[in-house]
């Protein structure tokens, strides 16, 4: 099935979309270059390549990027469909989850997953230079099958959570013109002229 997963990294690939894959037992496959660039990390030992999800998603390199609430929302929205996963394999949620999860762990039932969620969550850019506040991202988990139903992996999307009429105006718009407002973020004495009609 490892065939199949690399005609979609081929597919992602090309169209430059921020993204990861798992196999079927929901092991990390492949993050794309995009994703990397988001995480701060292209190591693919500290992106957890071929350990579970949830090890990724508990390691410095997945969790710094996502924001503390958020890290509880996440659990709330793919925890049944983990922790029915982990059950089925005899791992013990109690033993994996940090401290601050474990506690929201407990009140979730375990539920297998259905082939599509979709939920957001606030990311945290990871460069300590970066100054953003943290901003919303989209991501679409996707159960994929071959032509006999048969489950082979997981794919995972993320997008900006912005809607596509604003991404629109982005696109159309000038990079040289971006670049000088984002050297505005900085507070500093610049020059201006005040026009009166």
């Amino acid at each position: 099935m490892t065939e199949r997963l690399d005609d979609w990294i081929t597919h992602i690939g090309r169209l430059e979309w921020s993204a990861f894959l798992l196999d079927e037992d929901w092991r990390v496959h492949w993050v794309s270059p995009q994703l990397k660039e988001q995480l701060g990390e292209t190591d693919e030992v500290a992106l957890r390549y071929g350990s579970h999800l949830v090890d990724a998603f508990i390691s410095p390199a997945w969790r710094r990027t996502i924001h503390p609430d958020s890290q509880a929302e996440m659990l709330q929205q793919i925890g049944p469909y983990i922790l029915s996963d982990l059950e089925e394999r005899g791992r013990n949620f109690r033993e994996i989850l940090p401290e601050p999860l474990l506690g929201l762990a407990e009140y979730i039932t375990p539920e297998e997953c259905p082939d599509v969620v979709s939920f957001g969550f606030q990311y945290l850019d990871p460069r300590p230079d970066a100054g953003l506040d943290s901003y919303r991202v989209n991501l679409c988990f996707m159960a994929l099958r071959d032509d006999a139903g048969s489950l082979y992996g997981y794919l995972v999307l993320f997008f900006m959570g912005m809607r596509p009429s604003l991404l629109e105006l982005l696109v159309r718009g000038d990079e040289a013109m971006y670049e000088r407002m984002a050297n505005l973020q900085e507070p500093a004495q610049r020059e201006g002229a005040i026009l009166f009609c």
